[in-house]
């Protein structure tokens, strides 16, 4: 019998190579998850906040305060992960019926750059992702907005 023990060693070494390489790329993809996942808790806890306080006939400056106190009861980002920041916040109320909006934005710095294909992470060294949540209630407290109440 022969022994093929270059191709043994050939294979094997190829072998580890890729491992380690799909190691790497499930590294990437689990910070890039946790990044989008955090995001998305983190605006959904805020709307959650900023909805009870617009339930409760709350003015606008009060539903932000709760949106931003439920946002920082999340917790804060890590190494990897930034915290979230408001890009967008809206209360729009009408005689029956009002909507709060919420969006929040974060950025995830991935661990392994080399393999990142995307042009947009090549020049800002980070993948950006943003979360927007409506809560729409009818107005039973008839609240009104903000700019009338100042204006009585």
């Amino acid at each position: 019998m022969r022994k093929y023990t270059g191709h043994t060693v050939i294979e094997l070494a190829v072998s580890v190579l890729l491992l380690i390489l799909l190691a790497l790329l499930c590294t990437n993809v689990y910070v890039i998850y946790l990044g989008k996942d955090y995001n998305d808790r983190v605006c959904r806890e805020s709307i959650y906040a900023a909805g009870k306080a617009a339930l409760d006939g709350k003015e606008t400056s009060d539903v932000l305060k709760a949106a931003k106190e439920g946002m920082y009861g999340c917790g804060f980002g890590g190494v990897f992960v930034n915290h979230p920041q408001f890009t967008a916040f809206s209360d729009d109320i009408t005689s029956d019926l009002r909507v709060v909006k919420l969006q929040t934005r974060t950025t995830v710095k991935v661990p392994i750059d080399f393999l990142v294909f995307d042009e947009n992470y090549k020049k800002n060294k980070c993948l950006v992702f943003t979360s927007t949540y409506y809560y729409q209630i009818k107005n039973p407290k008839k609240a009104q907005s903000g700019a009338s109440e100042r204006s009585n």
